[in-house]
């Protein structure tokens, strides 16, 4: 990757890379090969184009937020002294030429003015000779001849991106809208930049995977959206590169779907993308290995991580034989066992009338995203909410299980049954969780700061359709594992005999208002929220005027919660020597 650091003194053009030592020779010829095609022959107006596009949308991305605006204005108004100098960028950037590009890097592309820095495992003195070989190949490079990059003589049209001020009203009401063939779509208009967030969501998820083939909503989510009918993968990235847009896949317990951002003025190019990678898909058998090749590596990277081991095992105690208790991303066992057909399968099984449910936050053309989510529907085959319920047992015992990891720290999850995902007790919950969490709650407090238990400590907290969890989770010494667990459970405990003071519960109310209100301001976020909770049955309302939920919950509303929960059997996972 390439990044630049330009303070008000001189700065820094960077490029950076992660590989394996033996690569380093074919990594210095393919860098510098690249940098001098663009010093002896510059770059094209498309690159030109698609690099506009990109630094465009960031400068839109970044006001989403007050805290965004905030820190343009202020730092604009700091080393230049004017509050609209991002307005002003935006518009010198579209007036650039390839030449302009190529003049910046002949400058400051010097052969004799390049740092090399390197970090690997090797002596100083290899890694030096390994530095020295780099600017040798540079220097190789220079001499040969460079191929020349298609060139488009005929300057390329820039997409109009500027800012503008918002219309008085720019906000509406959500509104819920239904297509004849029954797929809901929410809409909701915020124009103050020229942005769009949606979600498409169809049930489903890891909910239609079997125990053996566990996996295959992530591999789905590996593989698409990729190639299309009429796109080659390449094809597609270049696309949305060149709009700076996003579409990407999402997959988990419960849903699988597509997020979808970009701007004005590439809406129309987006949704007909959108369209495409939902009705004419092409799951590659190529892509499929080399996302499963991918995958496998991951997880066997996991397998050493104590932390990640305590939660796979907190979860098979706390929910054995179901769904909940999944690897996400599949065992290689279960990775064996999962082929193409298997995730086509599960893709055309979720991909069905009365399964999707699509939601639209920003400034949009509302027939187009209709017109859309039509012929989305008209290519689906099945038929039926997949959101299919599974039978969760509540723990009928206390369950430990310790596994042996020779490692300076154990790791320690301990937990309860929770509530569901619509249980209305679940503010209440959320409220135990921040008097919990944080440097100023309980677990910091007693546990760390009084009596030196923990690296790390937190309340751990998962809802699902039918049920949940919570608990606590403790990276500690091996020898203070007994301590820390006695010590979880007292303060669990004292949940449940003791009210919590007006000023935890104060302190819990006003955080929880304000992280949920910061987060809101992001159309994703908000996006998400409306979405989400409108597919799982929730009231959108609430989270939209939260403040009232939670500032009505009372201490006795929490004690009586957290008598219900730890009062009945719990499960402690412990990972770390013996």
């Amino acid at each position: 990757s390439a990044y630049t650091y330009n303070p008000v003194d001189s700065g820094l053009f960077t490029v950076s890379s992660k590989l394996t030592d033996q690569n380093f020779p074919e990594l210095f010829k393919a860098l510098f090969t690249e940098v001098e095609k663009v010093l002896k022959h510059g770059i094209t107006w498309t690159e030109l184009k698609k690099a506009v596009i990109n630094i465009s949308s960031e400068q839109f991305y970044s006001i989403e937020t007050v805290d965004g605006i905030a820190n343009k204005i202020g730092s604009e108004y700091f080393y230049l002294d004017d509050t609209k100098a991002y307005e002003k960028y935006l518009a010198k950037i579209q007036q650039l030429q390839p030449k302009d590009i190529q003049k910046v890097a002949q400058k400051y592309l010097d052969i004799n003015k390049t740092n090399f820095s390197i970090l690997n495992n090797k002596s100083k003195t290899e890694q030096i000779a390994c530095l020295k070989e780099g600017l040798k190949i540079w220097k190789q490079v220079k001499k040969s001849p460079v191929p020349n990059v298609e060139f488009t003589d005929k300057p390329i049209k820039m997409p109009k991106i500027k800012f503008s001020a918002p219309p008085k009203s720019s906000e509406t009401q959500i509104e819920f809208y239904k297509t004849k063939k029954g797929t809901e779509i929410l809409f909701k208009k915020i124009t103050d930049t020229p942005t769009t967030s949606a979600k498409i969501i169809f049930g489903g998820g890891s909910r239609l995977e079997t125990s053996a083939q566990q996996g295959v909503t992530e591999m789905l989510t590996r593989i698409w959206p990729s190639a299309t009918k009429t796109k080659s993968e390449a094809e597609y990235l270049t696309l949305i590169e060149e709009s700076a847009a996003g579409l990407n896949s999402f997959g988990g317990k419960n849903t699988n779907g597509l997020s979808v951002e970009y701007m004005k003025p590439f809406e129309k190019i987006m949704l007909d993308l959108t369209t495409e990678v939902v009705t004419e898909p092409v799951l590659s058998q190529d892509i499929f290995d080399r996302e499963m090749d991918v995958l496998k590596k991951q997880i066997l990277s996991k397998q050493d991580n104590p932390s990640y081991l305590c939660g796979r095992q907190f979860l098979q105690m706390m929910f054995p034989d179901t769904v909940m208790s999944y690897e996400q991303s599949g065992t290689l066992e279960t990775l064996n066992n999962i082929h193409l057909k298997d995730v086509e399968k599960s893709f055309n099984k979720f991909k069905a009338l009365g399964n999707m449910q699509v939601a639209v936050v920003g400034d949009y053309d509302r027939s187009r995203w209709i017109d859309a989510v039509e012929k989305m529907e008209n290519s689906f085959e099945a038929k039926g909410r997949q959101l299919k319920s599974v039978p969760i047992s509540q723990l009928t015992q206390n369950k430990q299980q310790f596994m042996k990891k020779d490692k300076e720290q154990s790791h320690v999850m301990i937990g309860w049954n929770g509530v569901s995902l619509t249980d209305p007790r679940r503010y209440v919950l959320q409220i135990m969780q921040a008097v919990l969490s944080g440097q100023g709650g309980r677990l910091f407090i007693e546990l760390r700061d009084k009596n030196s238990l923990a690296y790390s400590v937190s309340p751990i907290k998962m809802e699902t359709l039918e049920t949940g969890y919570f608990g606590g989770y403790i990276a500690c010494s091996p020898d203070k594992v007994t301590k820390a667990i006695e010590m979880f459970k007292d303060e669990f405990n004292k949940l449940t005999t003791t009210l919590i003071s007006d000023e935890e519960l104060q302190r819990a109310q006003k955080y929880l208002i304000g992280q949920n209100d910061i987060g809101l301001q992001r159309k994703s976020s908000f996006c998400n929220m409306i979405a989400f909770d409108h597919f799982y049955g929730n009231k959108i309302d609430d989270n939209l005027h939260v403040q009232k939920i939670y500032n009505a919950i009372t201490q006795e509303d929490v004690r009586k919660l957290a008598n219900d929960l730890f009062s009945k059997n719990y499960v402690t996972s412990i990972v770390g020597r013996e």
